[in-house]
């Protein structure tokens, strides 16, 4: 077997070279095999035969420049990253446990589409469970391991374990189930202790009415627990604690809780004291061991939600007599924490949440409701009397106000204050320039992606509260990249699609889903909303997971499922090749003109061309694997399906796919499938269709990504930035007033759709690729070797960027004026760098204060090309005299 870990060598100037010995030593000699360095990215892959669970191995790599430097040490959630596709499995002596029993399904069934709104369930009130230990002597280490379904609280002796809060992240419970571990020896006193949990129910129990219908999913139950202590003592013995019936339960005062109905306290139902030690739980009930969710048990490496920041509110308002709302000036997703002064008995302060206000000025209560029915955004708090404290725990909300009803008196603004919540992804990407509505716009970008992001990339907050595949894909997967340290949570998306696919090998266009999307069960055809783009998300985070780590593991890991993707959707081909899916380019202005769907490209035109794409990367996957025999037959495909497209699509005569789109003649040259004799006719059609909309960007969901790229990839710069930079309709400022703006749905201001979701970031990646030019290297994956290569608006100044690549720090900025331009460029330690840049024979070039010899670059279509070893570098183009 393989574990594969992932060292960061901290840069030093004076070091440009790093020579890497096939040599490991581990800290205690039980790690046994060889050692493997597959390149300067640090991921060092050991063979070996067994791995104890639940010990932890520390690494020690040896690095060696002239002489021995250092040694870089990584051990389990301390600095290293490990890549869970392998790895030791977990061994359990615990027991699931719950209130009662119920069973448990492994039936795969498609959910009704369009909305089918069902009946609202129960099983709706948080659950309570507590057990008492005695340790006589104090451990030197405790670890606890826990899954807690469908979210989950720990305690110990009255202290909440971890920051992190709606643990475990959402999967679907019928193919993985996440549990986490946390070091508490701290927290384990000598003789009693008291662990309690509460359990919330999450995507598990859902018990809202949605769209999804998570309330009717085969793997929901009531919830259940699942934890193991280990505790180790001076001596090297061991004792385990397990959960079991000898647990009980009960409930208290969260008596409802939904991730999107909301959160009801009723504070007349607290049990006081029962998370402490001499508590009487006499009254309360014995737990029921339970069934196993079918499951794997899957370790969760991916960043856990966490409270990552509190807002003051910035005013409050009577907006009608006795209600109150609360602005907090930005878009944000969480909750609110509300401090109770007075609170007669039996009393109800119901706190609703959202972004937008009334004609009134009140609340729009029904706003982004249109695609869930009943309770929606809603926190509410019942008063036993005294004073209180409320916030919700297993909810989050989108919203910017809250509206505040049930109060006997006028809150102050110290009363109030908003936490915002997401998956914490640590920040690796800055970008700047001297434009400052792209600042704006850039702010917006990292605003709306974290908003989006609670387990799910390119989730939407508010409305749906679902991962919509193209979304974390092709939208804003690079977005990601850029601004955070993302690669773990991909790593966990990509499980998540291939534990989506269904035996026909079709993936459904939400994930995680409940079987929402899955194939229609009469027909066996792809439902209304879906297309070969949104399940080929699949083939787009391995490719960006191997192009930004380097490691084929991911390739490896997903060749199987991605050829059976592939092979579904060629199925449902006419006999010209041609596939006849709905979605297409979503949203594009000219959304339902002609029926269902965009009203400009249509969907059997993109959808082809994705079927060309994936046979593409599968060809170059297969290359990369040594599978010989797919090598020629995706080839062929590929091959195969761009003769049938261009046959069928394009007019020969004038260049057009589809006279007025710029998506569908953008998508083939991004694509690179347009004939070779035809693509100066292609390329003025696009631009034909880009005067036509007065150099407005017009297209939906996936021609934002072909058009952007190709532009500013063959010396266009200049018109994507005037689409960037556009104020109106379409585009994406009129979405931005400022720097605490969130982005929308759709690029057309009178087109359907909310005005919080991650579609609007999709751009954000341009940011540092093009204007910053800061790129990975397709020839060389995993920024060991990367491009410096920025390109260079007329009517921008200046830009500073930078990129914690996993190598180490990447900085790009430039500025140019009448007659200079300058460039200064960071190359991190173990790396290299290959700069393109804009040359003229009328400037002069000096490197690092000395005239550059012709010797020591090239020019290559109009570009400056040279490499750059490890530190800094900085250019400077003069106008000669």
């Amino acid at each position: 077997m393989n574990l594969t870990v992932f060292f960061v060598i901290a840069s030093h100037r004076h070091l440009n070279r790093i020579t890497i010995p096939d040599t490991v030593v581990t800290y205690d000699g039980t790690l046994k095999g060889s050692l493997t360095i597959n390149s300067f990215q640090f991921y060092v892959s050991i063979q070996y035969t067994s791995l104890i669970p639940m010990n932890i191995y520390i690494i020690k790599l040896l690095l060696f420049f002239a002489l021995v430097y250092t040694i870089t040490s990584c051990s389990g959630g301390k600095g290293c990253k490990v890549d869970y596709y392998e790895g030791a499995k977990m061994t359990w002596q615990a027991s699931w446990i719950s209130e009662r029993a119920h069973p448990v399904s492994n039936k795969r069934q498609s959910m009704p589409v369009p909305i089918v709104m069902p009946k609202l369930p129960g099983d709706s009130m948080a659950t309570l469970m507590r057990r008492e230990y005695t340790v006589l002597r104090k451990p030197k280490a405790v670890t606890v391991y826990i899954s807690g379904l469908g979210y989950y609280e720990l305690y110990i002796n009255g202290q909440k374990v971890g920051d992190h809060v709606l643990d475990p992240v959402f999967s679907d419970y019928q193919r993985t189930v996440h549990y986490l571990n946390y070091d508490v020896t701290e927290m384990i006193q000598s003789g009693d202790n008291a662990v309690g949990v509460i359990l919330g129910n999450g995507f598990y129990n859902y018990p809202s009415q949605n769209f999804v219908q998570f309330s009717e999913s085969n793997w929901r139950t009531p919830n259940k627990l699942l934890l193991q202590f280990e505790l180790e003592f001076n001596d090297n013995s061991r004792e385990v604690w397990v959960s079991n019936e000898s647990w009980k339960w009960s409930n208290g005062a969260i008596v409802f809780n939904s991730v999107q109905g909301g959160e009801t306290f009723d504070s007349r139902k607290q049990q006081e004291g029962w998370l402490l030690t001499d508590y009487d739980d006499g009254h309360w009930d014995a737990v029921k061991t339970v069934e196993a969710p079918p499951g794997r048990m899957r370790p969760q490496v991916m960043p856990p939600m966490r409270v990552v920041k509190t807002l003051p509110a910035l005013g409050i308002s009577e907006s009608e007599p006795g209600i109150y709302l609360v602005d907090f000036g930005a878009n944000i997703t969480g909750w609110a924490t509300l401090n109770i002064k007075k609170c007669p008995e039996a009393k109800h302060i119901r706190l609703f949440y959202n972004e937008v206000l009334t004609e009134r000025g009140t609340l729009d209560k029904n706003y982004s409701t249109t695609h869930s029915t009943g309770r929606f955004q809603e926190g509410r708090y019942i008063c036993n009397g005294n004073p209180g404290v409320f916030n919700s725990r297993f909810s989050y909300y989108g919203f910017r106000y809250v509206q505040i009803e049930g109060l006997d008196y006028r809150p102050e603004l110290e009363d109030i204050v908003a936490s915002s919540v997401h998956t914490d992804l640590p920040s690796i990407g800055n970008f700047e320039c001297s434009n400052e509505r792209l600042n704006q716009l850039q702010s917006a970008v990292r605003r709306t992606l974290l908003n989006s992001v609670h387990s799910m990339p390119g989730e939407e907050p508010t409305r749906e509260k679902v991962g919509w595949t193209l979304d974390a894909g092709l939208i804003t997967m690079d977005t990601y990249l850029y601004n955070f340290d993302a690669i773990t949570t991909y790593q966990t998306y990509l499980q998540n699609l291939m534990d989506a696919q269904e035996k026909s090998g079709h993936i459904p266009p939400i994930v995680p889903t409940n079987g929402w999307g899955f194939l229609n069960p009469d027909t066996h055809e792809p439902v209304l909303y879906d297309d070969p783009w949104w399940g080929g998300t699949i083939f787009y985070v391995t490719d960006r997971l191997y192009l930004w780590t380097g490691n084929t593991s991911h390739i490896d890991h997903a060749y199987e499922a991605m050829k059976r993707y592939l092979a579904f959707v060629v199925g449902t081909a006419d006999d010209s090749l041609l596939v006849h899916w709905s979605l297409g380019d979503w949203l594009d202005p000219g959304q339902n003109r002609f029926g269902f769907g965009p009203g400009w490209t249509p969907p059997v035109q993109t959808s082809t061309q994705a079927v060309a794409w994936m046979a593409g990367l599968l060809s170059k996957y297969a290359k990369i694997l040594d599978r010989q025999d797919d090598i020629s037959f995706y080839q062929k495909l590929e091959e195969k399906t761009i003769d049938h497209f261009n046959n069928q699509f394009l007019d020969r005569r004038t260049g057009w796919y589809r006279d007025s789109s710029q998506t569908a003649q953008a998508m083939p040259l991004w694509l690179n499938i347009v004939p070779e004799g035809m693509k100066s006719n292609v390329e003025e059609r696009f631009f034909d269709a880009v005067r036509m909309r007065d150099g407005h960007i017009f297209c939906g969901f996936l021609g934002i990504q072909p058009i952007l790229t190709w532009l500013s990839e063959n010396n266009h710069i200049d018109i994507a930035y005037e689409m960037v930079t556009k104020e109106n309709s379409p585009g994406w400022l009129h979405m931005v007033k400022d720097h605490k703006s969130t982005l929308g749905e759709n690029m057309n201001a009178e087109g359907y759709g909310t005005g919080h979701h991650p579609f609007g970031a999709n751009m954000g990646h341009w940011f540092y690729r093009y204007l910053a030019g800061i790129a990975p290297d397709k020839a060389k994956p995993g920024w060991k070797h990367f491009i410096l290569a920025p390109k260079i608006p007329e009517n921008l100044d200046w830009v500073k960027a930078s990129y914690k690549s996993p190598v180490g720090l990447i900085r790009s900025e430039w500025e140019q004026g009448a007659d200079y331009m300058t460039y200064k460029f960071t190359v991190p330690i173990g790396s290299e760098a290959i700069i393109r840049l804009a040359f003229q024979e009328s400037f002069q070039i000096e490197y690092n204060g000395k005239p550059l010899s012709a010797d020591d670059y090239r020019i290559e279509n109009g570009k400056i090309v040279k490499g750059l070893i490890a530190g800094e570098h900085h250019f400077q183009l003069l106008k000669k005299e």
